[in-house]
């Protein structure tokens, strides 16, 4: 066609030849998926291609040329593609940002649409769009937003260096309405795990305030509060151990205790999940001790219910080892509760716990408690207890082969958290004061001994309040020594606070630095030294 165009003359069998390919590029294979990749054009002789440019018509040696002219076409239609995708930026951005609330809720609707189409060359531009919706004052279109918020992240989280990508999911996520939030809430785990990775403590402290008030997001009704707790559970493994300990967990037990039975079951499946993820023996004893003795023990049926729903949980996730260790001895217990409903539930689940703890005394006294219960309920539920327990326990080359699994997980777990505390400590030690950190000369790479200087308190040049009051008291006792003695100390002490370096971050428990006390004790000194009998400061 294109020869044909030119007004070149070819031979009838290159024609048909060229057009017998282009229909067999064109024309799918009847059953087939189309083709995504370029067809390469059909072979055909070089005598035939130098006569489909103008030039080989006119006398041969124009294939060059036309390969020439072909590239710089390419070249030419690339340009006009950029161009016209620059110029739909600019006229999104324009309806994006106008006045009219309608307008802007279809920009957010189809926001990602435009990203899978200019996210090449703009996502910079499309994110900062993207940060303007989420505070946009009309709450539909903040919904709209919510909605494709996913969408939007994969596919601009490679072309963005900004931190709008985060500025937009902690404004959806805390946003005044609860249908925002509900939107933003649907993917919470997997955004997070688009935009903060294993081990970036960076990127995490861009989202830490939504973990800081994570029992606000569950504000409104049941299903807001379920959907909540169900995310936070996929994403305990992306959230360093320290929020885990101080907001999420005390967050889901507040959240347990203020709502309904699925809530409450969501939320034991999310504390047997975060307290799996914070590894670190110690701090699982500690933060189940007070667990253990709230809710096995409770005043209420409803809450040692919800710890039997805890522990079950464990029994499908926890390794042999670590059931035993924090649930076993406390569910078997619950044997002898006073609410038939309970004791019920632990009949109907007691083959459950057979793989992680028959071999265990209490395992057996807990059996025959149950099975010589006073309740028809009770014994109706044990009647077949031993075939349940003795299926349970068929197969032990399988049951062996997953207890190594999840103890090889809980190692893992281990691990991560020991390096995570052990960079916490180095952390701490770093920013302790008496460390002191000078401007580097040069380069980066280069370092001198008086660009880093390491010493302790009592090293520092910034006198002890001690030191003042003794250093006082002589320019008071000595007779000669004038005020120009004083004065030459109090510039000298000057000099020593101006040459010391306290560093900008706080103490070891992130409190405020130790400078301005410092400040007050050396004004202290100076009105000190230079104060003499009978004269004025």
């Amino acid at each position: 066609a294109d020869a044909a165009h030119a007004g070149a003359v070819v031979d009838d069998g290159d024609v048909r030849t060229a057009a017998a390919g282009a229909a067999a590029v064109d024309a799918p294979t009847p059953g087939a998926m189309p083709v995504s990749t370029p067809v390469s054009p059909p072979s055909v002789g070089s005598a035939s291609v130098a006569a489909l440019s103008p030039a080989g018509v006119a006398g041969g040696g124009g294939g060059r040329r036309n390969a020439s002219a072909f590239s710089g076409a390419t070249a030419a239609a690339t340009a006009t593609n950029l161009a016209l995708r620059a110029e739909a930026y600019r006229a999104f951005l324009t309806i994006a940002t106008c006045n009219g609330p309608v307008v802007r809720r279809h920009c957010a609707y189809n926001l990602p649409g435009v990203c899978a189409v200019l996210a090449e060359q703009h996502a910079e531009e499309l994110s900062n769009i993207a940060e303007f919706l989420s505070r946009d004052p009309d709450p539909e279109t903040r919904w709209n937003l919510a909605a494709g918020l996913l969408e939007t992240v994969r596919m601009l989280r490679k072309g963005v260096a900004s931190d709008n990508l985060f500025k937009v999911f902690v404004a959806l996520v805390r946003d005044e309405n609860p249908l925002v939030r509900v939107n933003a809430l649907q993917h919470f785990a997997d955004v997070m795990q688009l935009l903060v990775h294993d081990g970036d403590d960076a990127a995490f402290k861009k989202v830490a305030v939504v973990f800081q008030s994570i029992h606000a997001l569950s504000e409104g009704n049941w299903r807001t509060q379920r959907l909540l707790v169900s995310q936070l559970s996929l994403v305990a493994d992306h959230i360093p151990r320290v929020f885990l300990r101080n907001h999420v967990l005390p967050a889901l037990f507040q959240i347990a205790e203020d709502s309904i039975f699925l809530v409450r079951r969501e939320v034991m499946h999310a504390v047997v999940h975060a307290v799996r993820c914070l590894a670190l023996p110690a701090e699982q004893d500690d933060l189940l001790s007070i667990f253990r003795v709230e809710w096995s023990q409770g005043g209420v049926y409803w809450m040692r219910a919800a710890f039997l729903e805890a522990a079950l949980h464990a029994a499908a996730t926890y390794s042999r080892a670590l059931f035993q260790k924090l649930f076993a001895a406390h569910t078997l217990r619950l044997a002898a509760d006073p609410v038939v409903n309970v004791r019920v539930k632990l009949a109907l689940h007691i083959h459950e716990l057979a793989p992680l703890c028959g071999e265990l005394a209490e395992f057996t006294s807990a059996v025959e408690l149950l099975a010589d219960d006073d309740d028809a309920d009770v014994c109706a539920a044990m009647s077949d207890a031993a075939e349940r327990v003795r299926e349970s326990l068929a197969d032990r080359l399988a049951l062996d082969a997953e207890d190594a699994r999840r103890a090889e997980e809980e190692a893992r777990m281990l691990t991560r958290s020991a390096n995570e505390q052990a960079n916490a400590a180095r952390s701490k030690l770093l920013l302790r004061p008496g460390l002191r950190f000078a401007s580097t000369h040069g380069s980066s790479l280069s370092k001198r001994s008086e660009d880093v200087s390491l010493s302790s308190p009592k090293e520092s040049s910034v006198p002890a309040p001690n030191a003042f009051k003794s250093k006082s008291s002589k320019a008071r006792g000595g007779a000669k020594g004038g005020k120009k003695s004083a004065e030459g100390q109090a510039t000298g002490l000057l000099n020593a606070s101006d040459r010391s370096v306290s560093t900008d971050a706080g103490g070891d428990d992130g409190g405020p630095s130790e400078r301005p006390k410092l400040g007050l004790n050396l004004l202290s000194g100076l009105k000190n030294l230079t104060r003499k009998k009978g004269s004025k400061n």
